[in-house]
């Protein structure tokens, strides 16, 4: 059995290994690639953008933007259904769902593209019809123009 000096001794050796390997910026925070949501001309669009913004509806915009536009995604004349997080009884605030104003500017912009119709649904961990009341996005998404489904 080894002594409490023993296991010190060892972690202090890792802690000093690993301070000398490179570990290609695994934890390291930085700052973005320079090429990070740009899409060099000639190639096919990404399958994954990451957007920084202060404002959420101007970042799912440019989101879109990068990956196509929503007629990448919606043709006229499609159903779509929008599947947001709303799956806990929590006011927009607490950052737990999607936010109202996500799902508002997405409908919008489905049925901008042609969409036949735009249903919005959840499949909720809490009471359904309090999680759709209080998380503000069956609201936002009536308000926009989709059919809330229950």
């Amino acid at each position: 059995m080894k002594t409490r000096r023993d296991f010190i001794k060892t972690g202090l050796a890792l802690g000093a290994g690993f301070s000398l390997v490179d570990l290609g910026g695994l934890f390291a925070a930085g700052t973005p690639h320079p090429a990070a949501g740009t899409v060099a001309p000639g190639t096919a669009r990404p399958l994954l953008v990451a957007v920084r913004d202060s404002d959420r509806v101007t970042m799912l915009d440019k989101a879109l933007e990068t990956l196509g536009g929503i007629g990448a995604f919606v043709r006229p004349g499609q159903t779509v259904l929008i599947k947001p997080n709303m799956g806990w009884d929590v006011r927009p605030e607490r950052g737990a769902n999607t936010h109202p104003s996500l799902i508002a500017r997405l409908v919008k912009l489905c049925r901008g593209a042609g969409a036949r119709s735009v249903s919005v649904f959840d499949n909720t961990c809490d009471q359904w019809e309090r999680c759709y009341e209080h998380s503000g996005v069956a609201q936002a998404a009536r308000e926009a123009g989709a059919v809330v489904v229950n």
